[in-house]
């Protein structure tokens, strides 16, 4: 065919594997794939829809797209994923320019889409899928030892400031059998380490096989030879059974690290919230958690500014984040979303505070995130090798640092590649970064 595509990719690590699908599935249709937009003939923006800065951040990537199409490259322009599923009336309205709106989970009609474009339809689809086509699509080999790895999409909570359930619809399990070949794939490319990611991992397999199927799902993956490195990220509290726990502390691929988004502290915050839970409960599972896994590194993602929220309930929240003890953590100011219970909600905080709250709770957690981290000054660790600087400077990841998302590893080494293991000791700490020297 001989056309060129870009694809740009906005948003969290679930639109990052979306995007791979759809750069294997446009690649394996003939289409050459190119980094540069201003070499494309195509462009593909595949959007976040999911809070006003992911949506504002969107428009401006469509905007500054849009004048690609005045010169003579760029024949088409289409914007696919959550913007698109939420939007696409607004979205086909008021930029003209934009010749494809196809919603999530888009990579296996985008190729035949793009042709009815070529053939001179302007083509707006956003059904939703009832299922996961995973196993039929095509995905492109990542260009990094560490890849995601989605094993759900959608999500049947319904916490009343979320969006998710009604852009990306309901839970949605992938099967087990193509997931296992999905990673098969992924280390046949080079993979090490992969990080299994959904809106609610802890449900997995609960739509398909009508259980809990997470620590079944880590034991078949452990089985593959050259995969050295498995990591949990959105793991809701409630999911947190001592299945999973024995599966985290006995199998020695899975790293000592789990991500679980408490999102507040305060129990009338988490009620409002359709949450549940409480200060005091989210403490003892965190003993819990440490006590199985007792070296674990823990990241949780927090809220502030929710409607209602007070001095007090954020001074619980911040009392938590003290007595927590966590290693990393996320922090984002409420965003009143339409179509959310929580929008029509009384007592909407005032952006100054929200401001003031969050910049509260990320100069605590600094304080309390470094001072945590110098247990780890003089310590042995294993550190996948993600970056070379020269002959001898190197960086990467230990299993208590996620990757994209938590902090590096600096170190001196000699004769390594990207994709290595090696043995480094901490001599400092720099923030949410280490530095150390590589061990013969």
């Amino acid at each position: 065919m001989g056309l060129s595509v870009a694809v740009i990719t906005l948003g969290c690590p679930k639109n990052e594997v979306d995007s791979e699908f759809i750069k294997g599935e446009l690649s394996h249709s003939g289409f050459n794939l190119v980094s540069d937009i201003q070499e494309a003939h195509i462009i593909v923006i595949n959007t976040c829809g999911f809070i006003e800065p992911a949506k504002c951040e969107s428009i401006e990537t469509i905007i500054e797209c849009t004048r690609c199409k005045r010169g003579e490259k760029c024949q088409l322009l289409a914007v696919v994923g959550c913007l698109a599923q939420r939007y696409f009336n607004e979205l086909s309205k008021e930029i003209p320019e934009i010749d494809l709106l196809l919603g999530v989970n888009c990579a296996l009609k985008l190729p035949e889409k793009i042709e009815e474009v070529l053939r001179g339809k302007r083509v707006i689809d956003v059904k939703k899928p009832s299922i996961n086509p995973s196993e039929l699509l095509t995905r492109m080999k990542p260009e990094t030892p560490s890849a995601y790895l989605k094993i759900s999409d959608g999500c049947n909570n319904r916490c009343s400031y979320c969006a998710i359930p009604f852009i990306r619809g309901s839970y949605r399990s992938h099967h087990l059998g193509s997931l296992v070949n999905e990673v098969n794939f992924l280390v046949q490319a080079g993979v090490r380490e992969i990080t299994f990611v959904g809106q609610d991992i802890s449900n997995y397999g609960i739509d398909i096989y009508d259980k809990r199927k997470l620590p079944e799902l880590i034991s078949k993956l452990s089985a593959i030879e050259g995969l050295d490195w498995m990591r949990l990220l959105y793991v809701q509290p409630d999911g947190i059974s001592d299945e999973l726990l024995i599966a985290l502390a006995n199998n020695p691929k899975v790293c000592n690290y789990i991500d679980v988004p408490f999102q507040h502290a305060s129990e009338k915050i988490l009620r409002m919230m359709r949450r549940g839970g409480s200060a005091g409960n989210y403490l003892s599972l965190l003993d819990k958690i440490r006590n199985h896994v007792p070296n674990i590194a823990i990241r949780t993602s927090l809220m502030v500014g929710f409607p209602g929220e007070t001095d007090e309930d954020f001074e619980e929240l911040a009392e938590f984040v003290q007595a927590g003890l966590f290693d990393y953590l996320g922090v984002f100011k409420y965003s009143a979303e339409e179509g959310t219970e929580a929008n029509a909600f009384a007592s909407q905080v005032a952006d100054e505070v929200k401001g003031e709250r969050y910049h509260q709770l990320i100069s605590l957690q600094d304080s309390l995130a470094f001072e945590r981290n110098k247990r780890y000054r003089g310590k042995r660790m294993k550190v996948l090798v993600e970056s070379i600087d020269g002959e001898k400077n190197f960086s990467g990841r230990n299993q208590y640092q996620a990757f994209e998302i938590d902090g590096i590893v600096y170190f001196e080494g000699r004769n390594l590649k990207i994709g290595d293991f090696v043995e480094v000791i901490i001599t400092a700490v720099d923030g949410y970064d280490l530095i150390g020297e590589m061990l013969c």
